[in-house]
């Protein structure tokens, strides 16, 4: 069972709390208070009232649970009232149909593996009204998506706001820690070249978004792995500039997308792809890291204690290629950065849940 009610007063508060560090350019004269603010975003990008947001949830995350011929249901709902939908590229259903569980896991193959399926609650109860297809980056309007079992992901103005994993409710305002941006900063100035925390998170959300998990090794621009890594997919070497704009570029969300294939993916500094599939021995004896807790405190513990393969391949990677640094992502939504000053000092910090990644929090 879920909390759908605990939950949209969870939305509304993340709302308050994103819109609440909102800047304008140029900025009001007279300041708007903190509820003008929030009346303009919302005359942007509405919401229904809390009851249909809550019977939304409810119904999307019941609908996860089943099955169509055999394929998981994986429904993304878009809020965009009727009026909107007339001005956007979207298959607009004669008769609007009722936002249930059993219409979502019917309608769900339509939307694709990007697109929404449009709602609204004009008629006063929410009711499906077509099948918008993806335009570009990720929409500014009010989002529910379930990518996996028992999953949710709620978006709003391009944030990632609230997710749901294994019953816990996860918000990005304490999701993304000040320790936490120190690390990627640290990354940051460790590897040069192109590695700003904000060129990864196209990545990072499509295996987030994926739900399979996966992991990103970073090596210094030049280096080469040794034969104890082993590839089993090589990519051609590419020079080519990426665009100033590629934070959103598809580029980098194909990265994520390597990473459904066994092992992980290696880029250097400059996000150019070395290869995928890449596997590492570990060692029997765990090496020490230098791990921050969710309590925020740091603390040496054994690189077992950090995870599974997947984390103890990245502790080993960082260590033998020092400087380096590795992003896994768990299945179970943990975002985890690990980097190494050298073959010793290695470090992990928890970055956040899959869940609460956003591009607008650490660009």
């Amino acid at each position: 069972m879920i909390n759908s009610q605990e939950i949209v007063e969870v939305i509304l508060e993340e709302i308050k709390n994103y819109v609440g560090r909102m800047t304008f350019d140029p900025p009001p004269e007279p300041p708007l208070t903190p509820d003008e603010k929030l009346a303009k975003m919302f005359a942007d990008c509405p919401l229904p009232d809390n009851q249909k947001i809550a019977f939304a949830v409810e119904e999307i995350f019941w609908a996860s649970l089943l099955t169509e011929e055999g394929r998981p249901c994986r429904p993304r709902l878009l809020y965009v009232p009727r009026q909107e939908s007339m001005r956007r590229a979207v298959h607009r259903l004669a008769v609007p149909v009722a936002l249930t569980r059993a219409t979502l896991r019917k309608l769900t193959p339509a939307q694709g593996r990007l697109g929404y399926l449009t709602w609204d609650c004009v008629s006063g109860t929410p009711e499906i009204t077509g099948v918008q297809g993806r335009e570009g980056g990720d929409p500014v309007q009010f989002t529910i998506a379930a990518p996996m079992n028992g999953a949710l992901n709620i978006d709003w103005m391009v944030a990632r706001l609230v997710t749901l994993r294994a019953g816990i409710i996860e918000r990005s305002s304490s999701n993304l820690k000040p320790e936490m941006i120190s690390a990627l900063i640290d990354v940051s100035r460790l590897m040069g070249g192109g590695m700003e925390p904000v060129r990864l998170n196209s990545a990072i959300r499509a295996i987030a978004d994926d739900g399979h998990g996966g992991a990103i090794w970073i090596i210094r621009k030049g280096s080469i792995p040794d034969s104890s890594v082993q590839f089993w997919y090589r990519v051609q070497p590419d020079d080519r500039p990426l665009p100033d704009h590629y934070p959103n570029f598809s580029f980098l969300q194909s990265i994520g997308h390597l990473t459904a294939v066994d092992g992980a993916v290696v880029v250097d500094q400059n996000i150019r792809v070395l290869g995928f599939g890449a596997f590492i021995e570990i060692p029997k004896t765990p090496k020490l890291v230098n791990a921050i807790t969710d309590e925020n405190k740091e603390q040496k513990v054994p690189s077992t204690k950090l995870g599974g393969g997947r984390h103890r391949s990245a502790v080993e990677f960082c260590a033998r290629f020092a400087p380096a640094a590795a992003i896994v992502i768990s299945e179970d939504g943990r975002i985890s950065v690990f980097w190494s000053m050298n073959a010793e000092d290695l470090f992990c910090a928890p970055l956040l849940t899959a869940g609460g990644f956003s591009d607008s929090l650490i660009s």
